[in-house]
């Protein structure tokens, strides 16, 4: 009975996923099979002697192997191959790929021209990757990527930064890369999306779960106009324990990792732990040392990490020049903002939003004047009124 190739190919990689769960395979050995065998139907198909052959390649070069771990791995083979064949796991393994056609996931194995090269280098990568949406061989040819994170809660502060770097990060012809998580990671996607950007979300579950709930018209988006990646197969839900296993990718994947904004104990300071080990390029965003919400940033700038101030620290620190962006060039907004008075008050609130009375303090004109062109900015979708504080939206932080 024929399948769909597409379906088959995904069939087929659910159904080594969980051989390589049943055999509790590190990801090494399995890659011992996935690297010269970048076609799913071919290695599936592979005899016993063909399996031997893949598993002991690279023990062939050391002249130290030893005879008992020849026998180990024939055995592991045998297990393998018997493992590959079982009918029942297949035809589950279909089953499960019909039910998930429509999301259109490729498996891409490490062997596929289409994995990345930044991903392959790591001793922990996984075997295989399942990728939705068509626009990773063209992010293949750009450089470099970045990935920017930060803290699920973020402030003000954090969200303006982040709009300005992720902003910046684009119009240099970066990859943004980044977590699909709530805050900040949410930002960055959304930003470079808005400045017709390229961007990658790295997810801790199978592509049948939109997670977060509240994420799912984006993530619907970036299937269309982004990549996600994954390195679990449908079915496998947002478990705990699979977030910091995922950040290991997250930075792997990148250049650099950038950190707009974090507190001492947050968990984004766990990629840049990974980022460390990989040799990878840490920066972080200065805040307040009055605001919590960035002592994490600052413990990592004593710990070594760069500044970061704007999108250029991240080209000139890694040694690499601004591409000439695929972009088209962006339009510039018509703000229309030419009044001083107006003016003063955007830049009263490009750091922090204030109450009204806050912002009467800080501007010299008459109350009533100032309360007036607040209100008109507001109208103009310039401020949003949140909890009794006005802060500058995107159209009134790109004003100024």
């Amino acid at each position: 009975m024929d399948q769909p190739s597409d379906t088959m190919n995904l069939a087929m990689a659910i159904h080594l996923t969980q051989c390589q769960r049943t055999l509790n395979l590190k990801h090494a050995e399995l890659r011992k099979l996935t690297d010269p065998c970048p076609d799913l139907a071919q290695l599936i198909q592979l005899d016993l002697e063909g399996l031997i052959g893949l598993l002991t390649a690279k023990d062939d070069n050391r002249e130290d192997t030893l005879a008992n771990d020849r026998g180990r791995i024939e055995s592991q083979a045998l297990t393998l191959h018997q493992a590959l064949q079982d009918t029942s796991s297949q035809r589950s393994a279909i089953a499960l790929a019909r039910q998930c056609a429509h999301l259109a996931i490729k498996p891409v194995l490490s062997g596929d021209p289409q994995y990345p090269k930044a991903l392959h280098d790591l001793n922990t990568c996984p075997a295989l990757i399942y990728v939705r949406g068509n626009l990773l061989p063209d992010m293949l040819r750009c450089f470099p990527w970045v990935t920017v994170i930060g803290t699920r809660r973020p402030t003000v502060y954090g969200q303006k930064v982040t709009r300005k770097i992720t902003r910046g990060l684009c119009q240099g012809g970066a990859v943004i890369v980044s977590g699909l998580a709530r805050g900040i990671d949410t930002l960055a996607h959304q930003t470079a999306l808005k400045n017709q950007g390229f961007t990658i979300g790295v997810i801790a579950s199978g592509h049948d779960y939109d997670y977060p709930p509240e994420n799912a018209g984006l993530i619907a988006e970036m299937a269309e106009r982004g990549v996600i990646l994954s390195e679990h197969p449908p079915g496998v839900p947002p478990v705990r324990q699979n977030f910091p296993a995922r950040n290991r990718l997250l930075s792997g994947l990148s250049k650099a990792v950038a950190v707009m904004e974090a507190a001492q104990k947050s968990g984004t300071l766990i990629t840049t732990t990974y980022a460390a080990d990989q040799n990878r390029d840490v920066f972080a965003v200065p805040g307040s040392i009055l605001d919590q919400a960035s002592a994490g940033c600052h413990q990592l700038i004593r710990d070594g990490a760069h500044v970061l101030e704007s999108a250029d620290d991240i080209f000139q620190i890694c040694g690499l020049e601004r591409q000439l962006s695929w972009l088209d060039p962006l339009q510039q907004r018509e703000t229309g903002v030419q009044d001083d008075a107006v003016c003063r008050i955007l830049q009263t609130l490009r750091i922090h939003s204030l109450t009204m009375d806050e912002i009467l303090s800080e501007i010299p004109d008459l109350a009533q004047e100032t309360m007036a062109r607040v209100a008109l900015l507001e109208l103009q979708g310039y401020l949003v009124l949140n909890r009794g504080r006005y802060a500058l939206t995107e159209l009134g932080d790109s004003s100024i």
